[in-house]
């Protein structure tokens, strides 16, 4: 998901979550190093625990609604990166409608311009090699 090795730990009687960095909250994820369609269905699959309690990587602990903010934000990356490369478009090119696919986020994920700038390249790479698999 966020990277090699990632690891997580449920306490299923206290309903904690305790989910390194697979969970951000209060701040945009690095990309660079993950695997974005993976980091998508992990974060579905961790919701169906429904934590009480979600201990992040980054940011404030949160509940279940940070799980769910984040994989919103994931797979709207994924589908502004995807109709970007339907229109034809590189990387660079794609930016500000990425951008603003994600202005939603803003308010939730301080750094989301910069980490997006730095790490656009790397999710539209995985989004282009998912359409020739």
């Amino acid at each position: 998901s966020h990277s090699p090795g990632d690891l997580m730990l449920w306490l299923p009687r206290e309903e904690v979550l305790i989910a390194g960095d697979v969970v951000y909250s209060d701040r945009m994820p690095s990309t660079n190093a993950g695997d974005l369609r993976q980091w998508i269905e992990t974060l579905a699959q961790i919701k169906q625990l429904q934590p009480r309690v979600v201990i992040p990587g980054h940011g404030a602990v949160t509940d279940v609604s940070g799980i769910d903010r984040l994989h919103a934000l994931l797979r709207e990356l994924w589908r502004a990166v995807e109709a970007g490369i339907d229109e034809g478009l590189s990387d660079f090119e794609m930016l500000p409608r990425v951008g603003e696919a994600l202005a939603q986020f803003r308010p939730y994920y301080p750094g989301l311009d910069d980490k997006l700038r730095r790490d656009l390249s790397h999710v539209y790479l995985q989004v282009e090699a998912a359409v020739f698999e």
